[in-house]
């Protein structure tokens, strides 16, 4: 019985061993899971171009710079890809925002200027000026808002 016993005792060392060394073999090199020791990190994606596309495949928005000035710009597009929404900043970094109709027709511009004025230009069914809303400074120092109309005949019936 005693035989037994130092036998089957034998076994179990040499088994806790074993299992022991295997599983420091296997295990090496993994991170430990230990209750605060997580760290979270700031994810950055780089890109010079950032596409969102539909369950289709077409862009819906593009996040990208100018081919000529290398402003930012951002476009939200429709179902048939026209570009509905541009925002940008100019070469010399004014930012502006332009709406287009669903006939490709700019209707309507929201834009800064170098000496920090603004306007808001409004166009018609062709995308000619119709009318705009202008912040300007006049020689005697003060600001004033300048509105003009360019209204075509049917728009006044």
């Amino acid at each position: 019985m005693i035989k037994k016993t130092i036998g089957l005792t034998g076994i179990c060392i040499t088994a806790s061993f074993l299992g022991g060394f295997l599983a420091s073999a296997v295990f090496q090199g993994m991170p430990e899971a230990t209750a605060g020791t997580e760290t979270i990190q700031d994810d950055i994606v780089t890109a010079k171009q950032f596409r969102l596309m539909d369950k289709n495949g077409k862009p819906r928005a593009v996040m990208t710079t100018s081919k000529k000035t290398d402003a930012p710009m951002f476009f939200l597009m429709d179902e048939t890809g026209a570009p509905r929404f541009v925002m940008a900043l100019s070469s010399s970094g004014n930012p502006s925002i332009n709406f287009t109709s669903s006939a490709k027709k700019n209707i309507l511009a929201i834009a800064t200027k170098p000496d920090g004025t603004g306007s808001i230009v409004m166009m018609g069914q062709d995308g000619s000026q119709a009318g705009s809303w202008t912040i300007v400074q006049a020689k005697d120092g003060n600001w004033y808002t300048v509105l003009k109309s360019g209204l075509v005949k049917e728009s006044m019936k």
